[in-house]
């Protein structure tokens, strides 16, 4: 009867330390307002006729507008009015991607939210053909403003 009851109170508090760890594994909703602080890119690019045209490091680009992040729960993280899609979640650690095609090129944004550090990273890669053809991409850095709804 005690083995009974120690295995019925081990098998207790272990559904209840599971349950605590999924509970403080969740994300809580927030919304963030960001501003690009850095941002290093990288170009390669060649003219019509083949000729390299850029094949350079840089830093300091800036971008016009500040970036809006907002999630309420569930699968999706709105940025800046477009729901895109978590695929990849650690405990307060959210990875969001936002993959693009255009009639010349194609890319994605990946953003790296972790909302314990309130920090938001994000890194862009691209590739185009048209006038010209190239590869770029670009890590940045961003400065934000977090708001935590509970």
């Amino acid at each position: 009867m005690i083995r009974k009851i120690s295995f019925l109170f081990l098998v207790f508090a272990s559904l209840i330390s599971n349950v605590c760890l999924a509970i403080a594994d969740e994300v809580p909703a927030f919304s963030a307002t960001c501003k690009d602080k850095q941002v290093v890119a990288y170009r390669y690019e060649t003219d019509v006729n083949g000729k390299v045209i850029a094949d350079e490091w840089s830093e300091g680009e800036k971008f016009a507008s500040k970036w809006h992040f907002l999630y309420a729960s569930g699968s999706e993280v709105i940025v800046d009015g477009k729901r895109l899609p978590i695929v990849a979640r650690n405990g307060p650690c959210l990875i969001v991607a936002s993959p693009g095609e255009a009639p010349l090129g194609a890319g994605i944004w990946v953003y790296a939210i972790n909302v314990k550090l309130r920090s938001i990273v994000a890194s862009q890669v691209n590739a185009h053909i048209g006038f010209g053809t190239g590869i770029k991409t670009r890590s940045v850095c961003f400065d934000c403003n977090f708001q935590i709804h509970e």
